[in-house]
């Protein structure tokens, strides 16, 4: 078997990938009070996501679902300071309580989520980069640099929540997430966000590396 993940490497400024996701991160940088700026940005390379376990299982995944998927942001705990120094090639460790590495190593996985999420038991992410960044802890760590994932997740038949369901497991028959309804369109959440239930519908791509000033913890 192929590893679960390939190791990300540090993309060039000027790759056309790099300016994709830090346009996508500083469009979806929305709340007040906070600014960031990316010092690097690391991403697998397609072929080897393409080969490895994880990268299979999303694509089987995918068209099965329908054939899309988008780019989204995950904020987790990270413990050590795996990405601050432009590492060559992310190696991560082995504290199980830095989320990050293990997100690295083999992928995210609903068994290790939350289990009290708003929408329940699922794997969040967000098109809005500073709401991930609530999430993007440095745990224990003191270190002006903050880790974010983005990952490709599965949604091409979402299902719409206006309200919180702390109990639920997967999407409705027919569905393959669920996406929350933001406060402007009559919903629950002040920012958007996308929960899949399933290992197989979502897959890292990418780490940014970034230092932030000003903190607004609002959702």
């Amino acid at each position: 078997m192929m590893e679960t993940l390939p190791p990300m490497r540090p993309l060039d400024p000027h790759d056309r990938r790099y300016r994709k996701i830090q346009a996508k991160f500083e469009k979806g940088w929305l709340h007040d009070g906070k600014r960031a700026d990316i010092r690097t940005i690391y991403a697998v390379d397609e072929d080897d996501l393409d080969r490895s376990y994880s990268g299979r299982r999303f694509n089987q995944y995918v068209d099965l679902s329908g054939g899309k998927c988008s780019l989204l942001f995950h904020g987790t705990r990270r413990t050590c300071r795996i990405g601050n120094d432009h590492e060559r090639q992310l190696e991560p460790c082995y504290d199980g309580g830095c989320h990050l590495c293990c997100i690295l190593r083999d992928s995210l996985s609903v068994r290790t989520a939350g289990p009290r999420g708003m929408f329940g038991h699922g794997i969040y992410t967000t098109d809005i980069s500073s709401k991930a960044d609530i999430y993007a802890k440095n745990h224990h760590l003191r270190s002006s640099k903050h880790a974010m994932l983005v990952c490709r997740v599965a949604n091409n038949k979402p299902q719409y929540l206006t309200k919180a369901e702390y109990h639920r497991f997967a999407p409705d028959p027919g569905y393959d997430c669920v996406e929350a309804v933001t406060l402007a369109n009559g919903g629950s959440v002040r920012f958007p966000e996308t929960v899949v239930y399933s290992d197989d519908a979502i897959v890292p791509v990418a780490l940014i590396i970034y230092t932030r000033e000003g903190w607004d913890g609002r959702y």
